[in-house]
């Protein structure tokens, strides 16, 4: 998801876990309200133009093997220097 994809197109959805609190509030789920303050207040240089996200109750092999690494290249190739991992 790219972060100025508009709040109303922005969904979660995941059937394993009770997904209300991120409903309420985006910030559960993807803080990026809270990283843009941080970027203002000039606490972080500057934000990725995209999120990477994945559902946990997935096939873990392909997501080892195939999409983890391709995740790294990419992010690599865009030259960020930090990545925030956010348990939902």
């Amino acid at each position: 998801m790219t972060f100025d994809t508009p709040v109303e197109r922005q969904r979660v959805r995941h059937p394993g876990y009770d997904i209300r609190g991120a409903q309420a509030d985006r910030n559960v789920a993807l803080p990026i309200d809270r990283l843009r303050e941080l970027v203002v207040e000039g606490r972080i240089g500057a934000l990725t133009d995209a999120a990477y996200s994945f559902v946990g109750a997935c096939a873990q092999t392909p997501l080892i093997k195939r999409t983890g690494p391709e995740w790294v290249r990419q992010i690599q190739a865009q030259g960020i220097d930090a990545a925030l991992l956010v348990p939902v």
